[in-house]
């Protein structure tokens, strides 16, 4: 067993780092990664998956300064399990969810973790023989866990598997109080969110597939009894939400992806939605030719994303971490940031301290001695405005998007021509670009709505992009 790494990284990737921010890989001997953090007795809790004698779902602590102080792992050596979710319990536990199995038989796992890491109880539910997994987790009152998840199971002797939302309710000793499905006929759906309301009622999100190759979000309000009180789908064709959080003013954010009808493209994407399932606005942030966001916290001046994209600025390629603030009330992209180097790294989960800093963990495989390692970042929130990264073959990326006075174009070299049109086709501007970026400012007779810079190339082949101006 190769003993656990802390690896310093020293090159300068990030603008958002300040004096006392660090970035740091923990590695097993394989593929590692970190899903949740959160602080704990002055010290900084990473959950996720660790590779030692086996994939075991594991918590690594660390100090303000990245420096680890323990290590536990959770799970049997000769099966596949992880750690999604955690919150504090009742002030003096950690309840944690996630999964143990193998990848095509695997269990709802939760479990409630002493200070010291050792478990005070545990909870393996095998719903039917398939994969299921407990995704996330919520908190009523440090009186009742509520957990959510996906699950492969069977109502029929003669019917399919098929793929479910399940909604748990756990008592403090950790047996099950109650058990809720989500189905949608025969199709997929799973609960990959779930914020818990006063009283017992919760909000769920997640992605539901509609048939015929698509799929949408999904947000849902269940009463106490776990009855629906209402829910909807996102109305994009391809759409998927992984967090849900809930704003200073009682509504909330969903967060996730869309694909975009032009480029194909995945985007950043936040619905901002009132406890009657009412969406009050829609944002979608184009960091380049495929992005994700999964987790979100808030700050005093708004709110961070983190997540994935393709590509960065200058050395970044593959998969790179980024964090994104945004404004709570409209949504506006404010800032962003890039982490990482010329291979994939991921952000998966980010966190608030007491302090005001971001401790956000994901995956690294720029960094660190095995094939991925857990990836832990502390900053502060005030993230530099940064132009969007270069894109490699022939795509079109735009920074930022939306955008109200001006967006930046980023073009592959060898573009001919750029044209501009409104959502109806009109052509509203063209010229021949000078360079791999430049700036874009509506005509003034131009007005909000959805807009496509589309690049023609020698070959006679072209790339698009959709970007939305509002006034």
């Amino acid at each position: 067993m190769r003993p656990i790494l802390s690896l310093v990284i020293l090159v300068p990737l990030c603008g958002g780092l300040v004096y006392g921010g660090w970035q740091k890989t923990f590695g097993g001997s394989s593929w590692d990664a970190g899903y949740a953090a959160l602080e704990f007795d002055d010290d900084y809790w990473i959950f996720g998956r660790y590779v030692v004698d086996g994939v075991r779902a594991c918590a690594l602590v660390v100090d303000e300064d990245g420096n680890l102080q323990h290590q536990y792992f959770f799970g049997p050596t000769d099966e596949f399990s992880a750690i999604f979710d955690a919150k504090i319990f009742q002030d003096s536990l950690i309840v944690v969810c996630g999964h143990a199995g193998y990848s095509y038989d695997s269990d709802l796992w939760i479990a409630a973790i002493r200070p010291d890491g050792s478990v005070k109880w545990t909870l393996r539910h095998d719903i039917d023989y398939g994969t299921d997994s407990a995704l996330a987790l919520d908190i009523l009152e440090d009186s009742l866990i509520f957990v959510a998840g996906v699950a492969e199971t069977t109502y029929e002797s003669d019917s399919p598997f098929e793929k479910c939302g399940v909604v748990l309710k756990i008592n403090p000793d950790g047996t099950i109080a109650t058990s809720r499905f989500f189905t949608n006929s025969e199709n997929f759906l799973s609960i990959n969110a779930i914020k818990v309301l006063p009283l017992g009622a919760y909000i769920i999100g997640g992605t539901m597939d509609i048939g015929g190759s698509a799929y949408r979000g999904y947000i849902a309000k269940i009463d106490a009894d776990d009855s629906i009180i209402w829910w909807d789908t996102i109305p994009y064709p391809r759409h998927g939400i992984y967090d849900i959080t809930t704003s200073d003013d009682a509504n909330f954010f969903a967060v996730g992806y869309s694909v975009c009808p032009a480029t194909y493209g995945t985007e950043v994407s936040v619905i901002n939605f009132n406890g009657s399932g009412e969406i009050n606005w829609t944002q979608h942030y184009s960091l380049s030719s495929r992005d994700e966001g999964y987790d979100m916290v808030l700050s005093p001046d708004g709110a961070v994303i983190i997540g994935e994209t393709y590509g960065g600025p200058g050395y970044m390629d593959g998969k790179n971490m980024f964090l994104l603030k945004i404004s709570a009330s409209t949504g506006d992209s404010i800032a962003v940031d890039f982490y990482g180097g010329t291979d994939d790294d991921v952000g998966y989960g980010i966190m608030r301290d007491d302090m005001g800093n971001l401790i956000a963990v994901g995956y690294s495989c720029s960094f660190g001695e095995t094939e991925g390692d857990i990836y832990v970042i502390k900053t502060n929130d005030v993230l530099p405005v940064k132009e969007p990264p270069l894109l490699a073959g022939y795509e079109v990326g735009a920074f930022p998007n939306p955008f109200n006075r001006s967006v930046v174009i980023s073009l592959p070299t060898d573009a001919e021509q750029v044209v501009i049109y409104d959502a109806t086709g009109t052509k509203i501007d063209e010229f021949t670009p000078d360079g791999s970026a430049f700036r874009w400012s509506p005509p003034a007779n131009c007005g909000s709505g959805i807009y496509f810079v589309r690049a023609h190339f020698s070959d006679t082949s072209s790339a698009e992009a959709k970007i939305l101006y509002i006034k």
